[in-house]
């Protein structure tokens, strides 16, 4: 199975995308979330905007920006398009597991980097979260370092790879998979920015994530009994 990366991305020299964005660029660490959304909403004149396009904007060693990307997209109006959640779960979740085993590359097999969503249709999502951006990259500052740091940054990257495996199973159950992907936008935001706080917060929003479907259970299985 071949794999894309920068060393070997054939996609990238169709679409012109290494050309146009440059993949050493940092984000801001004191507005992140406005940062990966401005990035973002420069893709967004093409007629489809592909996980390649994204990995050649935010470059290939921009993990927590891709998983914050993806994240946006489960958390934002794109998420009632069918499957579209469970495959930025799983996405979310091989990137999260790339960076936990200490990745230096973002690698992804080439039939999903071609995977894509409407220009048009993320511009209008994009423009939607800017608001709420702005007030969150607004909260966010330095605080509470030990818990952006490892070992303890090992474990919320796990926590942000099983938040991603899970999402593809609570699809059925209306805003579970949105609940989750907001809990790993917190986390991702926490260590970009080094706020210990936002991990806490996220932690709490996964945990709610976690605990609808299994009252959704608890309750239809009272039911049929």
């Amino acid at each position: 199975m071949r794999f894309l990366s920068v060393d070997l991305c054939p996609i990238f020299e169709q679409t012109g995308a290494m050309n146009q964005y440059d993949p050493d660029r940092d984000i801001d660490p004191d507005h992140p979330l406005e940062a990966v959304i401005d990035r973002l909403d420069e893709l967004t004149h093409q007629d489809e905007v592909t996980l390649a396009d994204l990995i050649g904007a935010f470059g290939a060693r921009a993990f927590l920006p891709l998983i914050i990307v993806l994240g946006l997209f489960v958390f934002s109006p794109l998420s009632g398009i069918p499957i579209l959640p469970s495959f930025c779960g799983l996405m979310i979740a091989a990137l999260a597991g790339q960076m936990l085993l200490s990745g230096s590359r973002v690698r992804m097999p080439g039939f999903l980097a071609r995977r894509g969503v409407s220009g048009e249709r993320l511009h209008r999502a994009i423009e939607q979260t800017r608001r709420v951006a702005r007030w969150v990259d607004r909260l966010t500052r330095r605080r509470m370092l030990a818990l952006t740091v490892r070992p303890l940054r090992k474990l919320w990257q796990g926590v942000i790879m099983v938040s991603g495996l899970t999402m593809p199973f609570l699809e059925l159950v209306p805003f579970s998979s949105s609940i989750l992907a907001a809990g790993v936008l917190c986390m991702c935001l926490a260590l970009l920015s080094r706020d210990g706080l936002f991990v806490v917060i996220g932690l709490v929003i996964t945990g709610i994530g976690f605990l609808i479907p299994l009252g959704a259970v608890s309750v239809l299985s009272s039911v049929l009994g």
